[in-house]
């Protein structure tokens, strides 16, 4: 069986003394407001409602519901419509600024025999690439690249 160990318990002291804490301008503001905030509480707390049990019953104030809106509804003509569609048709479309064409004086084709990437200057597929002149100047500084004529790239695309 279990043992029962008997102890005493002795009662505590009240605490009499509280600290105050310095209050400033901010909480002074708080304070008044909250006073208001209170009171109005108070008042409310006294009306109790009472269940028909004859339980106290807590309340709040009521929630204020906004309208429900069904996204279909019936057009003029009689047709069943989308708000939501009817939403997105009303956008104007976003103006796309065209951006000016490269020159292309300034493109050179070179062909590659394999992939190849070069920090700083880019990276070559295997095959035709357009790159620019400075970049062409060094990629042909390597093994394996070598221009292209226009009439070369285009008799490989089928031109």
């Amino acid at each position: 069986m279990e043992d029962i160990i008997m102890e005493t318990v002795e009662p505590t002291e009240e605490v009499v003394d509280v600290p105050v804490i310095k209050t400033t301008k901010t909480s002074e503001v708080a304070k008044e407001n909250s006073d208001a905030i209170v009171e109005s509480s108070i008042e409310e707390s006294k009306q109790e409602d009472v269940s028909e049990d004859g339980q106290k019953v807590i309340t709040g104030p009521a929630k204020k519901k906004s309208a429900k809106r069904s996204n279909v509804h019936s057009k003029d003509d009689g047709v069943v419509g989308s708000h939501a569609a009817d939403r997105a048709l009303d956008k104007k479309p976003v103006e796309v600024e065209e951006k000016p064409k490269d020159d292309s004086s300034d493109k050179v084709a070179v062909w590659s025999k394999g992939n190849i990437r070069w920090t700083g200057v880019g990276d070559l597929s295997k095959g035709y690439n357009i790159v620019t002149k400075e970049a062409a100047e060094k990629w042909l500084s390597r093994g394996g690249i070598r221009k292209a004529t226009p009439e070369e790239v285009a008799t490989h695309y089928g031109k």
